[in-house]
């Protein structure tokens, strides 16, 4: 089969997922071996770390670039959008795609951490903590996630009389 109908085909498997009750989640480890999983609708793409990075153009103040090309050993990076803007999170490695009904992903209870949205589990009952992207951008960020009121009232003016429907991924 041509590479242009597997990719096809590729993709409506996966956008079927959405219809079947299901995720799929990419799993990696981090400097702490904790496995993690992120949705793959998520992710734009996966690239291997460059062996040295001396700066990253537009990248957050926060960054500290040389204590991550000194203890990264050439990890990678999972490549995300958010808010129009494409981020990077880097990794020790990918480990494993993991498809997971609903009814077999739980809250995490007893955690502290907003980025933290659910747990799964692997079939060898490793723990693997699911991270919502979007919370950990705005945290980094310090983007504000809320509505101000000059927008709420602007809407109100508006919507008099018409139905709105709001979605979130």
């Amino acid at each position: 089969m041509p590479k242009k109908e597997e990719f096809l085909d590729e993709a409506i498997r996966r956008s079927n997922l959405s219809n079947s009750n299901q995720m799929e989640m990419l799993t990696f480890r981090l400097s702490d071996n904790q496995l993690y999983g992120i949705n793959v609708f998520k992710i734009i793409e996966i690239v291997e770390c460059p062996d040295h990075l001396t700066r990253i153009p537009c990248s957050h103040p926060a960054l500290d670039i040389e204590n991550v090309t000194d203890s990264h050993n050439n990890g990678y990076l999972i490549v995300c959008e958010y808010s129009r803007q494409l981020n990077a999170f880097l990794i020790t490695q990918p480990e494993f795609l993991l498809t997971r009904g609903w009814d077999e992903i739980v809250k995490p209870e007893g955690f502290n951490a907003k980025a933290l949205v659910a747990i799964a589990y692997t079939d060898t009952e490793e723990m693997v903590l699911l991270l919502d992207i979007e919370e950990i951008l705005a945290d980094v960020l310090s983007l504000e996630s809320f509505i101000g009121q000059g927008v709420a009232d602007d809407a109100k003016l508006r919507g008099v009389g018409k139905k709105v429907l709001l979605l979130d991924d």
